[in-house]
């Protein structure tokens, strides 16, 4: 069974709870690791200490950590593109 469920905005920031989920993401996965099938029961999930600082601090940890992944996500296709064959530019960042 495979349940969704959208966050409530007037208590939670859709932006912060994906970036605490994605933390969460490695213990999840150890967690629910079973033998034949892996499993996420209740009482698993509500062992677990979600973050949950008033929204107003969400919406601004939420913001910062949006930005961050942003110029991640600009600087790492920047360096495909420097590193594509034909473009000319690896030489003259190696030449200095």
């Amino acid at each position: 069974m495979i349940s969704t469920s959208a966050p409530n905005e007037s208590k939670s920031d859709p932006i912060f709870l994906k970036y605490a989920i994605d933390q969460l993401k490695p213990r999840l996965r150890r967690v629910t690791k079973g033998t034949t099938q892996d499993n996420l029961s209740v009482e698993k999930l509500i062992a677990f200490k979600f973050p949950a600082p008033a929204i107003e601090e969400q919406k601004k940890i939420g913001s910062v950590l949006c930005a961050y992944g942003d110029l991640m996500e600009n600087n790492r296709r920047q360096l495909c593109r420097n590193h594509e064959p034909g473009n000319g530019t690896t030489g003259a960042i190696a030449d200095g």
